[in-house]
């Protein structure tokens, strides 16, 4: 599994490159659940129903125990 932390334009591209290569199962973690969740539905559109791939939104960081590789596109905003 790839977890990518961060939900934003960058993990979401990540995410649907990962996905649209069928890599991995893919994480998006976010401090906000629903931008997490809505953006992982979005690219599970775009997955064909007999892939072996799945991509799934949370903000429970405990989920990422067991990931192969976490990748942090995170930031603060800027006010």
């Amino acid at each position: 599994m790839i977890t990518i932390i961060g939900s934003g334009k960058v993990g979401t591209v990540i995410a649907f490159l990962c996905i649209s290569t069928s890599l991995d199962d893919v994480l998006l973690v976010n401090r906000t659940k629903n931008k997490a969740i809505g953006e992982a539905l979005d690219i599970s559109n775009t997955v064909p129903e007999n892939s072996s791939v799945s991509i799934h939104g949370t903000d429970d960081f405990s989920k990422i125990v067991g990931s192969d590789v976490v990748i942090i596109t995170a930031s603060t905003e800027l006010i």
